[in-house]
Formats: structure tokens, C-alpha cells, sequence
């Protein structure tokens, strides 16, 4: 029995082996906590070196076109002098860049500015960034600008070794005053927009309802009756009214016309000369909603051209932002916003025309209005037709509007 007594021990050993390697190996999740334990602290220590670097605006609130400084104010707390450092500043959508100080790069004429020095142990820098807002820009409400500050690394791309601190700050952008006139009796104040809108909704109805009685009165009892056929029941009454109305909005569209006409002949003539140099240049998109029913697929981006420019004008600097060519008609996509672009390059000075009456309205190329003069020739057409059918009736005589 003892002869085999170790033969019945050994199966024991391999268990025992086990039981110690289980016991001396560490264990792999405590392991991990410390590492992302050390590697947060290494980013804790990273942000310090510039978490006191700060991102102001000059103002909190702003309108379309007008501009904004922000500043950069660069503090670095580290031990290691002097430290190499990027900093890259996105522009913000709904703006273009004016000026930088220092100058910054721009590579590939891309949407960021960047500046690459160096900086030392509690001494600020300070870097100056001017903005513009676009027009229509108060769509978006806010004007959300960042920066990044990347250190001990090259920025080439998206790979960065090294570390990154941002920054941001914003300011709200409000819709520009409109031209207003003071109303002496109750001394409010009403926009020229709200005054013709309120003229077509008085005047219009006064039309509507005022076209057909006379027209019936007319059939009636006045002069001519005897030669003016019957009524035909109350489906011309309704007929009339319905051609009035649709004469209404014929008017809203010539008066429209006219206003084209008359802008086009102040540009063309009453615009000031000058010298504009290009500042910036970027297309905006707009998203046009399908209608319901139609997929998604179909929903369409409007591109349109935008420019910032700087150009004196009785010896007075102004600085605007706007379309190179405002009687252009936008059409989707980017390909045509992409062609008016390369005709200028920033930092290149061309010829512009001012607007006497706003400093801040000008355009690069001159033109005429002639898509909305083609989109309204239908109308109109039907408006010459219309008129005179209505006069006719008027009159006393059968007219038939298609002559």
C-alpha cells in the first residue's frame, strides 16, 4: 500500500500548480484602473499648463454685418521654456475673417486660420481675431466661436500628438432695424414693410368687393344697362370676385417689378465707385424643405456666394460683407456660388460700386435683375389680360379675357 501511496498524490500536484498561479497573477481590471487613473492625471496636468488661457468677445451682442474682436489671451503655467505651440481657430459659419493680429496662415484656403510660436512661463500673449456676420446670419442666433491651443506636437490633419486645450465663447446676432418712420399721431414707429402690407390689405379688400358692385350696378340700372346682357346667375358673381382678387395679387407683383426696376436704375446710376479688397470668401448653404408628400431625398442646399471686403469712401475705412453680385438669382447647389468665387482671390483688389444711402451695401459685378424680370413676365402678361377684361365689364361691354 505505501508502495503506491505517491502514485495517488500526484494527480494533486497539477491542482495545487494552478491554485498557485491563480493566487501570484495580478489582477488585470486593477491594472487598468490605474492606468486610466495615471492617464487622467497626466491630462488633469496637460489642461493646467494652459487653463488659464482665456477667449473673449468685445460684445455679447451684435446685428448682421456688423463686427466683432475676439481675443486670445495665452497663459501658460508649465516648466518647460520655451514650449512650441498651434493654435487653430475655426471660422465660425455664419462670419467671415476681416483681420488677425499677428498675422496667421491659412492653409489650403481652407475655413481655420492658424498661428505657431512660441510661448513662456506666465507671461500672457495676446491674439486679435476680427469677424464679420452675414447677412440674414440671424437665422443661426448665435455666433459660436472655439479655438484650440495644441502643444508639443505638429498639427497635420487630424492625427496630433501632443496634448489640446479649447476654448469657446458666443454672442447673439439680431436682425438689423429696419428703415422706420414716426407715426405723429400716437408716436409709434411703423416699418415701410408693415405700411405696404397694410395698404394692400385695405386697399386689395376695398377692390375685391368694390369691382364686382360696380360691375352689377352697372348691368343694373346705370347708363348703357339696356346693352349689358343679363346675369347669369350667381356663378359670375363668384367669378368676379375671384378675378378681382387674382388682380389684386397681380398688382402686388408689378409693384414688386417696379421696385426691381427702380433699384437696378439707382445701381446702375446712383452707386459710388470705389476700390474693394477682398477680406474672405465662403459660400453659405440653405436647406429648401421638401414639400409634404415628397421624400427626403428630394430636399435641395441653395448655395450663395458671400464676400468680405474693405474699401474707403470720403476717406472714411469701412468693412462689409455681402453677395458680389446681388441681382443674381440663387440656384442649387455649390457649382455656381464655386465659379463667382474664383473670380477673386483675398487679398486682391477689385472694383466695386457703393450704395450713397448704406455704407455697408456694395457689389463686385454689375448687372441687371433679369431673372425676376423673366419670372414676372408671365404675370404680368396675365395682368394686361385681366385688366382690361374687368375695365371692359366696367364699360358695359362682353370682354373675354382670353382677348
Amino acid at each position: 500500500m505505501n508502495r503506491y501511496a505517491a502514485f495517488r498524490i500526484l494527480p494533486i500536484f497539477p491542482f495545487l500548480s494552478l491554485i498557485i498561479a491563480l493566487v501570484h497573477t495580478p489582477c488585470p481590471s486593477s491594472s487598468t484602473e490605474v492606468t486610466a487613473a495615471d492617464a487622467a492625471a497626466q491630462d488633469a496636468v496637460a489642461e493646467s499648463f494652459f487653463g488659464k488661457s482665456t477667449l473673449t468677445g468685445s460684445t455679447g451682442y451684435l446685428r448682421e454685418g456688423e463686427t466683432i474682436t475676439l481675443t486670445l489671451t495665452i497663459r501658460y503655467n508649465g516648466d518647460e521654456e520655451p514650449m512650441p505651440v498651434t493654435v487653430v481657430f475655426p471660422i465660425p459659419q455664419p462670419a467671415l475673417l476681416i483681420s488677425a493680429s499677428p498675422a496667421m496662415s491659412r492653409p489650403d484656403d481652407n475655413r481655420e486660420i492658424q498661428w505657431k510660436g512660441t510661448v513662456g512661463r506666465d507671461r500672457d500673449l495676446a491674439l486679435s481675431i476680427t469677424l464679420i456676420t452675414l447677412p440674414a446670419s440671424a437665422d443661426n442666433r448665435t455666433l459660436l466661436s472655439s479655438v484650440a491651443i495644441y502643444w508639443r506636437g505638429r498639427h497635420d490633419g487630424p492625427n496630433w500628438q501632443g496634448g489640446v486645450h479649447w476654448l469657446q465663447t458666443e454672442a447673439e446676432i439680431h436682425s438689423r432695424p429696419q428703415t422706420q418712420f414716426a407715426n405723429k399721431l400716437e408716436g409709434q414707429t411703423v416699418s415701410n414693410a408693415e405700411v405696404v402690407i397694410l395698404a394692400y390689405f385695405v386697399g386689395g379688400t376695398l377692390l375685391i368687393f368694390l369691382i364686382p358692385r360696380l360691375i352689377n350696378r352697372r348691368r343694373q340700372g346705370g347708363p348703357g344697362a339696356a346693352t349689358v346682357p343679363a346675369a347669369t346667375g350667381k356663378g359670375e358673381g363668384y367669378l368676379l370676385y375671384l378675378l378681382t382678387f387674382v388682380l389684386v395679387v397681380l398688382i402686388g407683383i408689378a409693384h414688386l417689378v417696379v421696385y426691381f426696376i427702380m433699384e437696378d436704375y439707382r445701381r446702375l446710376y446712383g452707386y459710388r465707385q470705389s476700390e474693394c479688397t477682398v477680406l474672405d470668401k465662403a459660400i453659405t448653404t440653405h436647406a429648401m424643405k421638401s414639400r409634404p408628400g415628397q421624400t427626403q431625398s428630394r430636399d435641395s442646399q441653395i448655395g450663395e456666394s458671400m464676400v468680405a471686403v474693405r474699401y474707403r469712401l470720403d476717406d472714411v475705412e469701412y468693412v462689409a460683407a455681402g453677395p458680389p453680385e446681388i441681382t443674381s438669382m440663387r440656384s442649387p447647389g455649390d457649382k455656381s456660388a464655386l465659379r463667382q468665387l474664383a473670380r477673386f482671390e483675398i487679398g486682391r483688389s477689385y472694383p466695386c460700386w457703393i450704395d450713397p444711402r448704406d455704407s455697408t451695401g456694395f457689389y463686385l459685378i454689375p448687372g441687371i435683375s433679369w431673372g425676376w424680370y423673366l419670372l414676372c413676365a408671365g404675370p404680368l402678361i396675365l395682368l394686361f389680360s385681366l385688366t382690361r377684361y374687368l375695365l371692359g365689364r366696367l364699360a358695359g361691354e362682353r370682354v373675354s379675357p382670353e382677348n
